[in-house]
């Protein structure tokens, strides 16, 4: 078995260079044994060559931070990137979703009034209205019967009686009442509107009736505190005739329990009409 002769004296090894080389290629016509890697050689490693090697080019040294930037501490890179910030709730409205109410917010973005707290503060408004009012209807009354009344007198012949207080002078009686009633009540709830957007049941309860547009301001227009109440009061002077009375008392019942399924201000027909609504004032 012949081997390739070494090499001379103060040359490399073919092939050289730096680093190790591999091992002797096989003689001709053997293979190395299966599954078995590159073997190392036998004996001293390959020699180095004498001289100096190539020279590696010199390396550039660091570049230092940009002007103006402060230095670090040794063996200290750049921070890494924080992490970047999420998408936060949009601003003005509270977690959750709800707006606290802005321009065009109904009420101004007050919270609304409860039903029981609408219907303590008009049950409020009925008596003091209508205590006084009761009392000079009473008066007023008993006045125009006493002055009316004319003895009463019956026929022996035939039985009829005559005399007493005429039929239509106490239909007069009744529809000045009623008049003097809704003009009262008009007066009473138009004025405190117009004045503090409340009347003195409301203000009892820390209630407001402010304008459905959320316009912001001490009291009602005078136009709307008006239309306001007289659709609520509207039915009074119809109390009178026989017929529409027995019809007119369901129109304060509906108007007063139509809050409860109006959606979503809590309006009265009233409140409809002149475009109103009533918030909690605390």
């Amino acid at each position: 078995m012949n081997y390739p002769p070494p090499p001379p004296p103060n040359q490399p090894p073919e092939g050289g260079g730096y680093g190790n080389q591999g091992p002797y290629p096989p003689p001709p016509g053997q293979q190395p044994p299966p599954g078995s890697g590159p073997q190392p050689p036998y004996g001293p490693g390959p020699q180095q060559p004498y001289g100096p090697g190539p020279q590696q080019p010199p390396q550039q040294p660091p570049q230092g931070p940009p002007p103006g930037a402060h230095p670090g501490y040794p063996g200290q890179g750049a921070p890494p990137p924080g992490p970047q910030g999420g998408y936060g709730p949009p601003q003005g409205a509270p977690y959750g979703g709800q707006p606290y109410g802005g321009h065009g917010a109904p009420g101004g973005g007050q919270r609304l009034a409860e039903w029981w707290q609408r219907l303590v503060a008009r049950i409020v408004d009925g008596v003091i209205v209508g205590v006084p009012l009761g009392i000079i209807n009473g008066v007023l009354g008993l006045l125009f019967f006493t002055a009316a009344m004319s003895p009463v007198e019956v026929d022996p012949s035939t039985g009829e009686v005559t005399g007493g207080v005429s039929t239509w002078g106490t239909v007069a009686v009744t529809i000045v009442m009623f008049l003097l009633a809704s003009a009262a009540a008009l007066l009473y709830e138009g004025l405190c509107l117009s004045k503090w957007g409340a009347t003195v049941g409301k203000r009892l309860l820390s209630l407001r009736v402010v304008p459905l547009d959320g316009a912001r301001q001490e009291g009602l227009p005078s136009a709307t505190a008006f239309l306001r109440a007289g659709a609520w009061w509207v039915y009074l002077p119809l109390m009178f005739v026989p017929v529409v009375s027995w019809i007119v008392w369901l129109y304060p019942l509906l108007n007063g329990l139509w809050p409860l399924w109006d959606q979503p201000n809590r309006q009265s027909l009233n409140d409809k009409i002149a475009k109103t609504v009533v918030v909690q004032a605390g």
